[in-house]
């Protein structure tokens, strides 16, 4: 991947919660926000942050980013926040796995809501592009079909509704760690493999290197559940030259 810049980074952090029900405030989380920032800046990604928001916040910046019209080549989201796992699941469900993500206003926003905002029809720049979702939090089908989309003003295009998509958790369901050792334990082992590694492997390699090295160091057996949804590509981060960071500044101010 050498385009410039590389893709969207979008980090969403839910640090302090001022809803009816009471939620503890995730102490430390601006921490790894700077760390998640500073990967993607090194790997030449726009990075865009949207922290402490409320559901509706929430809702409306994924779906403003998601129907921009803006040409796209990535993306990789990284959701923090408290989780919660949904009472009622459909029978027809993408993900075998689900949590329901704590806004501030603690109004949830649901992980299947987000990762169908980056379906074919709901993202139509992404479709058949790379498309990393990660879901940082504690926890407690659609049906796949083809979406004639018209990608270039022209001409109708079949793509799975949802394809060529990885999402990532932080936990397995109803799972609820010591959030802040476990987020920083995990943030910073996906740090030191991603910027070891990035010459050489690709991002399943990394994820599965994380996990070798989580479950060998913690007693708990904590590790990252990632799925992958007709992911094909061999998604490589490539750090950027100071001239190329320049050029993605001048893009950004334009």
């Amino acid at each position: 991947m050498r385009r410039l810049p590389r893709g969207h980074w979008i980090i969403i952090n839910i640090e302090e919660f001022n809803g009816i029900i009471l939620q503890d405030k995730r102490v430390g989380s601006l921490e790894n926000v700077r760390k998640l920032k500073e990967i993607g800046e090194f790997f030449g990604f726009k990075v865009s942050l949207a922290l402490n928001v409320n559901q509706q916040s929430f809702q409306n910046f994924i779906e403003d980013f998601c129907k921009d019209g803006q040409p796209k080549n990535s993306v990789v989201l990284i959701v923090m926040s408290h989780g919660q796992k949904p009472g009622m699941l459909s029978a027809n469900r993408l993900q075998s796995f689900a949590i329901e993500v704590v806004a501030e206003d603690g109004v949830t926003v649901s992980s299947d809501w987000i990762i169908d905002q980056f379906s074919a029809m709901n993202c139509k720049a992404l479709a058949g592009k790379p498309k990393i979702i990660m879901f940082i939090t504690c926890s407690g089908e659609d049906l796949i079909k083809d979406q004639a989309i018209q990608t270039d003003g022209k001409k109708f295009v079949s793509y799975p509704r949802n394809s060529d998509l990885m999402t990532v958790f932080s936990n397995f369901p109803g799972c609820q760690p010591i959030e802040y050792l476990w987020t920083k334990f995990l943030i910073e082992e996906l740090s030191s493999v991603l910027v070891c590694n990035w010459r050489s492997k690709d991002v399943v390699t990394i994820l599965q290197e994380v996990n070798r090295n989580l479950k060998s160091k913690s007693d708990a057996h904590l590790f990252l559940n990632f799925t992958s949804i007709g992911f094909d590509k061999k998604f490589y981060f490539t750090p950027v030259t100071e001239e190329e960071r320049k050029q993605i500044f001048e893009m950004q101010a334009l």
